[in-house]
């Protein structure tokens, strides 16, 4: 079968191919042949074209240089004359095979050039010989004539050259519309013969297989039946592999049929069972729960044990930060009473010191006072002299009056002052006794204190274990607790397994009834074939 349906794709290819490779034959002659025209016979043909328009302009030029007598045409006639020449040897370049020819052209432009120029000049310059001129003109005339015709001639073969190529190029292109005509015909004709042999074949193949398909389905599931084989195409393939199938088949609808027995029984078995289990599950659902609520009960009680715990260790922890703080209290009152103390004794040295300052002071009230008493003595004695002096001594009695004056009162702030430090001196040596006392009472408040200390220490580490203890009350009632919720959790998770288990004991239980309807169902479709 494939074979055949390439067969036909191969025939469309050979065909397309064949098809193509006769158009890019003739592309590729008539593409050389385009070019060739392009290149040389197209542009020869447009300069022997010229060289006949140049012709006439030449013959023009000199025709007027000999009526007029002006230089310059001759001068523009010998510009055109070199024109043709040029174009004479382009051609020669294009057309290697008509060298002759066009050398013969060359020739018979140089000799009309040089006889019409000679004509030409001797009529201008009246140097022509009368007699001989008409002999010249008829000479003139032949070598136009003669050199027309030749470039007439070879203009016009080539046009008979780009005539026959154009030819070739249009004879190509319909000789290729005729392959393809012929070899699409021929092509369709064998697709067609092709197509028909082998869709007669498929379709008589696909008739028989259905055919027997159709009695195999229609009379009554008879798996014994076998599909003719014949062929080894695709179609063979399907029928060997077909029948191949109807062996498995019976196989395994012999097995089914020996299964839906064993299989209807064990369901009905297994629904008992499962009945069974679902009963225990019940039974183990309604324990668990009571399981569960017992332990949600510990679970409470544990609770309100950490609870407990935990104040008390918040109570053991506030009561060990008061000792704490009572302690640093403490600590400060000591600090303070031996800095009191430390004053204390700095004031009672100050005192000591102001004692001897002040018997220093009277040492030095004592020799104010001896001053005192000379300076009124020698007042005294100055008085004395002044008397004696008379009038001349008055001046000097005066100042010794206000010496007197001032050592009498100086005796007197003395006095006073000798008064004021003894009442000071009293003074000192009484606070000096009080300052001693303090001391000793502060020496003693320090002792005091630290033996407070101590024991707000021991209070506070014992205060310490009992925070510690119950730290760790709290800790293992909390883990309890933890592990009876985690306890609760897994009651819980197992009851609600249970109820799960219950479920699904109950959908098992629904499945093997469905499953021995389904049985029965089974044997009854099973029993539709014949084995």
């Amino acid at each position: 079968m494939k074979f055949k349906i390439l067969a036909l794709g191969l025939i469309s290819v050979l065909g397309f191919g064949a098809y193509v490779a006769i158009n890019a034959a003739a592309n590729t002659a008539n593409r050389a042949r385009l070019e060739q025209v392009q290149a040389v016979y197209l542009p020869a043909l447009q300069r022997a074209q010229a060289d006949v328009a140049l012709l006439d302009k030449v013959k023009q030029a000199y025709t007027m240089a000999a009526s007029t007598a002006e230089a310059s045409l001759l001068e523009e006639a010998a510009k055109e004359v070199k024109a043709l020449r040029e174009n004479l040897q382009t051609l020669r370049g294009l057309l290697p095979g008509a060298a002759g020819e066009l050398e013969r052209l060359e020739g018979l432009v140089q000799g009309y050039a040089g006889l019409a120029e000679r004509i030409s000049r001797g009529l201008m310059d009246g140097t022509l010989d009368p007699g001989g001129m008409q002999q010249d003109v008829r000479r003139l005339g032949q070598a136009y004539q003669a050199l027309a015709r030749g470039l007439e001639a070879f203009k016009e073969a080539r046009q008979r050259e780009l005539g026959a190529l154009l030819a070739q190029v249009n004879d190509s292109a319909r000789r290729v519309l005729l392959w393809g005509v012929a070899l699409g015909v021929v092509s369709m004709l064998l697709l067609g013969a092709a197509a028909w042999v082998v869709g007669s074949g498929i379709s008589r193949n696909l008739r028989g297989v259905a055919a027997a398909m159709e009695e195999i389905a229609s009379g009554g599931g008879d798996l014994t039946r076998r599909l003719p084989h014949k062929g080894n195409d695709e179609v063979g393939e399907l029928v060997r592999w077909f029948n191949v199938f109807l062996d498995k088949m019976r196989a395994i609808v012999a097995e089914v049929v020996a299964a839906t027995s064993h299989l209807a029984s064990a369901s009905q078995q297994m629904s008992a069972v499962v009945e069974r289990s679902s009963q225990g599950v019940q039974r183990q659902e309604a324990e668990t729960e009571q399981l569960a609520s017992a332990i949600n009960e510990m679970s409470a009680t544990v609770r309100e044990v950490a609870h407990h715990a935990a104040e008390a260790a918040n109570a053991a922890g506030e009561a060990d930060r008061e000792a704490g703080h009572g302690r640093e209290v403490v600590q400060q009152t000591v600090q303070a009473i031996q800095t009191l103390a430390g004053e204390v004794e700095q004031a009672a040295d100050v005192i000591q010191q102001l004692e001897r300052e002040s018997a220093s002071i009277g040492k030095v009230l004592d020799v104010i006072r001896d001053i005192a008493e000379q300076t009124n003595l020698l007042a005294l004695n100055a008085a004395i002299e002044a008397a004696r002096a008379g009038d001349q001594g008055r001046g000097f009695a005066v100042v010794a009056d206000e010496v007197r004056t001032l050592a009498q009162r100086s005796e007197q702030s003395t006095r006073e002052i000798q008064e004021m430090i003894e009442r000071l001196q009293g003074g000192a040596r009484r606070a000096a006794g009080t300052m001693e006392q303090s001391r000793g009472r502060a020496h003693e408040g320090v002792q005091q204190a630290g033996r407070a200390g101590q024991a707000l220490e021991a209070i506070a580490h014992r205060i310490s274990v009992i925070n510690e203890m119950n730290g760790q009350i709290a800790s293992a009632a909390e883990q309890q607790s933890r592990v009876a919720e985690e306890i609760h959790r897994n009651i819980v998770a197992i009851s609600d397994v249970a109820r799960q288990t219950a479920a699904e004991s109950a959908e098992t239980a629904a499945a093997g009834e469905r499953l021995s309807a389904l049985a029965a169902r089974l044997q009854g479709l099973v029993g539709q074939f014949r084995t």
